[in-house]
């Protein structure tokens, strides 16, 4: 069995970093890289951003979170309606979707309890 581990400072950017290596593999996205990681990240990329979302920011110009960056909350609501606030917090690196404590949360303690099983397992 494989598994994937995505950390960071959100759940937005931690699910974009388990994905990151697939199938098993571990990405951090620490406070000091989260900057420079959105603005590379392609729209695509972005949580709700589907075909025709990602088709509607191309044509407007928006390929990156970069570019997205530019824009002033206004224009983007304008454009995608109350998302639009999303996307501006989250080119921006924050989110209200705060990561639980570990220590505090008896389902991650059972997550990571499974993993490292896993892991312990493979050898």
């Amino acid at each position: 069995m494989t598994a994937s581990a995505g950390i960071s400072i959100n759940k937005f950017l931690a699910k974009i970093a388990s994905d990151m290596n697939k199938p098993d593999g571990q990405t951090f996205i620490g406070p000091s890289r989260v900057e420079a990681f959105m603005e590379a990240l392609p729209v695509e990329k972005f949580f709700g951003v589907g075909k025709v979302t990602a088709a509607k920011m191309r044509s407007l110009g928006l390929l990156t979170g970069a570019d997205l960056k530019k824009k002033e909350e206004a224009e983007l609501v304008r454009h995608f309606g109350k998302v639009g606030h999303f996307y501006y917090q989250i080119a921006r690196g924050s989110t209200s979707g705060r990561c639980s404590r570990i220590g505090r949360s008896s389902r991650w303690r059972r997550r990571i309890r499974f993993l490292l099983i896993l892991l312990l397992w493979r050898k």
